[in-house]
């Protein structure tokens, strides 16, 4: 069995512990640490292909740009220190070569499209560096867009309300626009309603919701719509399932996820959009911990958990890797 995960959040969380640990204290790595994701897990579960967010906190950093650079740089470090294990990818060539060489393929991503900070020429920076998918929101309001439940006002711990209102700003529309002609994957997971919509009505190649899940089933607003799953679907793009518990099991009273919440939300998107749309968003590192999936070593659970739910094979290997292999094999240059 195999996998390919659309989102972790852990060489921010590499980033941050490095700025502030003990100068005694062992520093974490990609090879060795106490998260969710670490290069071993990823190699013994059968990982093919590994997003890693470089995730900016706006509110956080003084000067987001140059943070997200040098987590860039500490992501190229890391990658560095163990070529037997893992290649960064910038073009189609690299996933067919470093799958041929069995080790696991490390996309860039940026998470908070703010760090453009209305400066277009960003994204080239961006894209020379790695960088081949740009989530355009987090939870604030940016030059891009506005996001679904933003962290500048107080809309509870679980919010239920869309912004069906505010969408792309004209800014956001050439950064939609630059990033397709770049060949930066275009990411709606945490942009408002609004600004889904404004992305599929100018979006000339596909697109995607990186980590998030079914709203029919959790009605929290960073979960798709049913009309949104089947929006991604049309435009040949995926949507990568999040385990975060609260997206999961609808409630923010359970801190825990359950496999058989994860294996509902795809099927039902299934039954939405259809096979060819799912894909894995987990959003390792960045969400609860999980009781039942608890780190990239237990995927292997969900697998199974997909085959006793009536899932062929077939489609259990389109849902866990192959739908986003065929997505790059469509998207990104030779």
């Amino acid at each position: 069995m195999y996998f390919a995960d659309f989102h972790c959040d852990t060489i921010s969380e590499l980033y941050e512990h490095q700025k502030t640990a003990h100068s005694q204290a062992k520093p974490w790595t990609l090879m060795q640490n106490p998260l969710q994701v670490d290069l071993p897990r990823l190699r013994d579960a059968g990982y093919l292909l590994q997003h890693f967010a470089i995730f900016i906190d706006m509110g956080k950093y003084e000067n987001p740009y140059n943070t997200a650079m040098q987590m860039l740089d500490l992501y190229d470090r890391e990658l560095a220190a163990s070529p037997e294990l893992v290649s960064p990818v910038y073009n189609l060539g690299d996933i067919n070569k470093i799958m041929a060489e069995h080790k696991i393929a490390a996309i860039a991503t940026i998470e908070e499209g703010g760090i453009l900070e209305g400066d277009l020429s960003r994204l080239d920076a961006l894209y020379k560096r790695g960088v081949r998918l740009l989530t355009l929101t987090w939870n604030y309001p940016n030059c891009i867009g506005y996001p679904n439940a933003p962290l500048s006002i107080d809309n509870g711990s679980f919010p239920i309300t869309p912004d069906t209102i505010h969408g792309l700003t004209p800014f956001g529309f050439l950064v939609v626009e630059k990033c397709e002609s770049l060949g930066i994957v275009v990411d709606v997971s945490h942009l408002s309603d609004a600004g889904f919509y404004d992305v599929a009505d100018v979006a000339k190649r596909p697109f995607v919701a990186s980590h998030s899940s079914a709203r029919a089933l959790s009605p929290h607003a960073r979960n798709a719509s049913d009309d949104m799953i089947r929006v991604l679907a049309e435009h040949g793009g995926l949507i990568g399932v999040n385990f975060h518990p609260p997206f999961i099991e609808g409630n923010i009273e359970n801190p825990y996820g359950t496999i058989a919440g994860i294996v509902k939300h795809i099927r039902h998107i299934y039954r939405t959009g259809g096979i060819s749309c799912l894909a894995l968003g987990s959003d390792f590192d960045g969400i609860n911990r999980h009781l039942e999936l608890d780190d990239a070593a237990m995927m292997p659970k969900l697998f199974y958990a997909l085959k006793k739910d009536g899932f062929s094979e077939s489609q259990i290997d389109a849902i866990l890797y192959k739908n986003m292999l065929q997505f790059y094999n469509d998207y990104l240059p030779q």
